[in-house]
């Protein structure tokens, strides 16, 4: 149980660090910037570098990264005791940086990759490169040993990247859909909006990058999708799209069984007078994404009664359409990001508000990481900023 002056403290704290960030209106103080250095004093006014313009981008970009990780670690250790959600939002870091570690043990690299520093939470021994089983025996990562036993290990990675980040992208999704349910409900209503849309549009991006850049149609590509029991949970779990007027409940549902702060929770959230029924029928999140492998990839029109055309790139006059991956990631990208906006104000003193932080941090750290790509290779800041479709 999270004490309230607890929750007061974190959102304050929370706050503080917002107001600072490079979300919401402060996004266009960035089209200011025209060089790396510059982007260097608006995020680190008082630790900025004094470096080459072609060394600064790579400790820019390690910095930033360590920024966001600093500020989310000082608000999960805020809480007494942090909910195992917050410590599998966190542990994110730890699956990107151990994609990193695969990868350069299948290009044979010398040097260890940069890594995240986790505190108290870190789990695999990044201090013992490049032996990956040292790195990974008894922790939670460790049925990638299974798969890569035997040989040598460069060339069992070698051409099974693609699968070997899927499995991981599975085992993270599903331990954190896990660690929801560990969460009063009147704490994971916009957790669980948002988780559940996530992965969903995570699903329909694969799909559409593997048929795009890897030719990848049918049950191959079907292999590479998070699949999530939407039952797991009971009926302690209401997913969002499941929140149904009385007059509309389907034969067959029941009533869900849930404190009345609890309903009346969500009828705020939903600004109408819902009475909550659970379906028998749960929304499948790969349902997005198996409807795009029937569609094609170079003709417009039978895209637009997809439920996701909204993310698409435009047809244009004159000019012969193909679907872009990128733009879809983009779109994406900034829809989560609203959710979580408007998610961290409307609920300020649940955990929902703190998961919301999170997620904005982490929006801000693509920005800022992506801003310095584009710099470093003498784009204007608005340029990046419109290929990134970046809410002002």
């Amino acid at each position: 149980m999270i004490k309230p002056g607890e929750r007061a403290y974190v959102y304050a704290k929370a706050c503080d660090i917002i107001g600072k960030s490079f979300v919401g209106k402060r996004i266009a103080g960035l089209e200011a910037v025209s060089r790396l250095s510059e982007l260097d004093r608006l995020i680190f006014p008082k630790s900025y570098r004094d470096m080459p313009e072609k060394d600064l981008l790579l400790d820019l970009e390690r910095r930033i990264m360590e920024r966001t990780a600093d500020q989310i670690l000082r608000i999960v250790n805020s809480f007494s005791r942090p909910p195992e959600f917050l410590r599998r939002l966190l542990l994110s870091y730890e699956y990107r940086d151990l994609k990193r570690v695969l990868a350069a043990l299948a290009g044979r690299e010398r040097e260890a990759p940069d890594h995240t520093d986790l505190g108290r939470f870190t789990q695999v021994r990044f201090g013992a490169w490049p032996d990956l089983p040292a790195m990974l025996r008894n922790t939670e990562f460790s049925f990638l040993l299974e798969e890569l036993r035997g040989g040598d290990l460069a060339a069992a990675l070698a051409g099974r990247s693609i699968a070997l980040q899927t499995k991981l992208d599975i085992h993270y999704y599903t331990k954190l859909w896990e660690a929801l349910f560990e969460l009063p409900l009147r704490d994971r209503v916009e957790s669980g909006k948002i988780l559940e849309e996530e992965i969903a549009l995570r699903n329909a991006l694969w799909v559409l990058r593997l048929r795009t850049y890897y030719q990848m149609e049918g049950e191959e590509a079907r292999g590479y999708l998070v699949r999530i029991d939407m039952r797991k949970g009971g009926r302690h779990y209401i997913p969002p799209r499941l929140l149904l007027r009385q007059k509309n409940r389907p034969p067959g549902s029941s009533l869900v069984g849930i404190d009345r702060a609890t309903v009346n929770t969500v009828r705020r959230h939903q600004r109408s007078r819902h009475i909550l029924w659970q379906s028998q029928k749960y929304r499948s999140l790969t349902e997005d994404a198996e409807a795009a492998l029937e569609l094609p990839l170079d003709h417009y029109e039978p895209w637009q009664s997809w439920s996701r055309s909204g993310f698409l790139n435009r047809e244009e006059p004159g000019r012969h359409w193909r679907l872009d991956p990128r733009h879809f990631q983009n779109a994406a990208s900034e829809y989560l990001y609203n959710l979580a906006r408007v998610s961290f104000h409307h609920r300020p003193f649940s955990l929902d508000a703190t998961v919301c932080f999170i997620k904005l941090k982490q929006f801000e750290e693509d920005l800022l990481t992506s801003m310095a790509e584009g710099l470093s290779l003498g784009l204007r800041s608005r340029d990046v900023l419109d290929m990134l479709e970046a809410p002002s």
